[in-house]
């Protein structure tokens, strides 16, 4: 043997949050599928990132997307209740000064907090994230025109009262 064994006595212990973390994962990866956990994989994996733990990388490559997102969730564990919401806190304030659209934000809240929610369904956490999501502006008017214009058009209409026009209506 070239290598003598470590003696088991002094081989450290992993921190708890590090066993909590894998056990969260694994939860977490099993009640989502698809794109869905692809995509909160992906924002698991830029607030590693924002944590300064790993470095970018391709978003579409899923062992460091999976591995990276593992980060995100020891750290957020191990920062608990207080820590974890001034550093999302602090990574949602960047998102919007860096012209994030508020949807975005939101989203990469989202996978924080249905990892977090997971947290708590296994019993490795008793609390939440107390960070409000990114009012989103509504950018366009789905509504349709008003009663008062439906008239006006209508009335007009009617003004003219050639078979063409009535079809219009």
């Amino acid at each position: 043997e070239l290598v003598p064994a470590i003696p088991a006595e002094l081989v450290p212990e992993e921190p708890p949050w590090i066993v909590d973390a894998r056990q969260v994962m694994e939860r977490f990866r099993a009640r989502r599928q698809g794109t869905t956990l692809a995509g909160y994989r992906t924002d698991l994996a830029m607030f590693a990132q924002y944590l300064g733990l790993t470095e970018p990388c391709d978003e579409r490559d899923p062992v460091r997307g999976g591995r990276d997102a593992a980060l995100a969730v020891a750290e957020l564990l191990r920062l608990g209740r207080f820590g974890a919401n001034a550093k999302v806190g602090d990574w949602q304030a960047q998102m919007v000064m860096a012209g994030r659209s508020p949807r975005t934000v939101n989203r990469r809240l989202a996978a924080i907090n249905s990892m977090l929610t997971t947290a708590r369904q296994t019993g490795v956490i008793d609390w939440k994230l107390d960070i409000p999501g990114v009012p989103v502006m509504r950018t366009s008017n789905r509504e349709g025109p008003a009663a008062i214009k439906i008239a006006t058009i209508l009335a007009a209409l009617e003004e003219e009262g050639d078979d063409e026009s009535i079809r219009d209506v």
